[in-house]
C-alpha cells in the first residue's frame, strides 16, 4: 500500500509543480511547494520533474537548451561558458 501512497503524491507533487511554473515560478520556486513531502521523495520528484520539463519543453516545443535553462531560471553551461 505504501507505493500506491508514494505514486499518488509523486502525481500530486509533479502537478502542483507544473501549475506553480505555468504561474511563470522559476524552478526552485515550483520546489518549494513540496516542503509538506516526505525529505526521501522531495530530490526524485525534483529531478523527475526537471527532465519532464526539459524534455518537453526542448524536444516537444523545439526550445534551445539555454532558452529551457532561463524559462526556469536555472544556470546553463556549454564547454566554454556559463550562461
Amino acid at each position: 500500500m505504501k507505493l500506491k501512497d508514494d505514486e499518488f503524491l509523486y502525481e500530486q507533487a509533479v502537478q502542483k509543480m507544473r501549475k506553480e511554473i505555468a504561474k511563470g515560478k522559476t524552478f526552485a520556486q515550483a520546489c518549494e511547494i513540496l516542503h509538506d513531502v516526505e525529505a526521501n521523495l522531495r530530490p526524485l520528484i525534483q529531478d523527475d520533474f526537471l527532465m519532464i520539463i526539459v524534455a518537453e519543453q526542448h524536444f516537444g516545443q523545439g526550445r534551445g537548451i539555454d532558452d529551457v535553462a532561463l524559462f526556469l531560471d536555472l544556470p546553463y553551461e556549454t564547454d566554454n561558458e556559463r550562461v
